[in-house]
């Protein structure tokens, strides 16, 4: 750490004025406007949460008369951010739509977690990867449907943690099977017909 220090403090000389602009850049009580364009961002989808504005197109709304901030970074039309990943699909799609989206990019870190063991160590790639990407979303559309940095990196891990879910999932399928074949037929019947449940 003392290293990095002194590494930072040598390095200032070289930026000049430029990092003290960037370090007083803005309102930082507002996050540098986003509260305020989250306000009208929540007032728009409370307008429209069932079908939203439409795939994409979520900046759009910032054209509006309505919109507080007719100056800044939000004139950009569909392609002007709303900088939180869940605000733009709700905008997008609608809250319904995006409460799918999040249980399936969820779905497959919520069995990797209720799992005893960690064959292939999903667990910790929760922790350090998934988990702050999802906190960033929060402050940017960061993840999307999988697009940008952060959304192929979460998306690739999705793939794993899902893989593992339906593998796991099928395993445990086979072994049911496999314990009614060995049982005689009357306790075979009841023994089908109970719903399979996974640790």
């Amino acid at each position: 750490m003392a290293i990095a220090g002194v590494l930072v403090a040598a390095a200032l000389p070289f930026f000049g004025r430029s990092i003290g602009d960037y370090v007083g850049r803005g309102d930082v009580s507002t996050l540098t406007g986003r509260t305020e364009m989250w306000a009208y961002v929540v007032q728009q989808i409370k307008a429209r949460p069932i079908i939203g504005y439409g795939y994409e197109v979520s900046g759009a709304i910032f054209n509006s008369r309505y919109f507080p901030i007719w100056y800044g970074p939000w004139d950009m039309g569909p392609q002007s951010s709303l900088h939180n990943g869940y605000l733009n699909h709700m905008i997008g799609v609608g809250v319904p739509a995006t409460l799918f989206w999040l249980f399936i990019v969820l779905r497959p870190w919520f069995f990797v977690m209720r799992q005893n063991d960690d064959p292939w160590n999903l667990k910790p790639v929760f922790l350090l990867v998934v988990v702050p990407c999802l906190i960033h979303n929060l402050a940017e559309a960061a993840i999307g449907d999988f697009l940008g940095l952060d959304g192929i990196l979460i998306g690739l891990f999705w793939a794993l943690g899902e893989r593992y879910r339906l593998l796991l999932m099928e395993r445990a399928e086979t072994e049911r099977q496999n314990e009614i074949s060995e049982l005689p037929p009357a306790h075979a019947v009841f023994r089908s017909l109970k719903p399979q449940t996974f640790p």
